[in-house]
């Protein structure tokens, strides 16, 4: 079912939240994860959306090809989940899903539809969840403004380790 869409002054369009039936989970781990190891999560991944009554199955990508165009190292996985709601609301089963994957330790988790998920590719022209673009035509200031990034970036990271 697709969403309904309100146009703004005739150049904007914005879509309202709709419900597809099915969710895509982004679940990556610390880079260096082995196979095995991101095997091992990503089944536990899904046995604890299994164990949601709304959800009817699930599948799993752990990485892909360095020559696909949608590589993905092996400390990556996407995970579809069909489900059909039944007594609780949208809201209380998706509370529940996040929960569930919150559980999980070594893992970093997105929730969100298919259709959002290949959006947000296609409009960020990254598969990150946090990506930051600088832009500008003088390359030289660029470039100065993306060392700076990162090296407060850096000290973010430091500082939350």
């Amino acid at each position: 079912m697709f969403p309904w869409s309100c146009i703004h002054q005739w150049d904007v369009v914005s879509f309202l939240e709709f419900n597809e039936g099915s969710l895509t989970l982004s679940v990556v781990s610390k880079p260096g994860t082995s196979l095995e190891e991101s095997n091992r999560l990503g089944n536990l991944v899904e046995t604890e959306l299994l164990s949601i009554p709304e959800v009817a199955s699930t599948a799993r990508r752990t990485g892909r090809g360095e020559l696909d165009e949608h590589s993905q190292t092996v400390n990556s996985a996407e995970v579809d989940v069909n489900f059909t709601l039944k007594d609780r609301s949208r809201d209380e089963f998706m509370t529940d899903v996040r929960a569930k994957i919150a559980g999980i330790p070594g893992i970093a988790a997105t929730v969100g539809q298919p259709l959002g998920h290949r959006i947000d590719h296609m409009i960020s022209g990254t598969r990150a969840n946090i990506a930051i673009k600088v832009f500008g035509t003088d390359l030289n200031k660029m470039f100065t403004m993306g060392n700076e990034i990162k090296m407060r970036l850096q000290v973010l990271k430091d500082w939350l380790m």
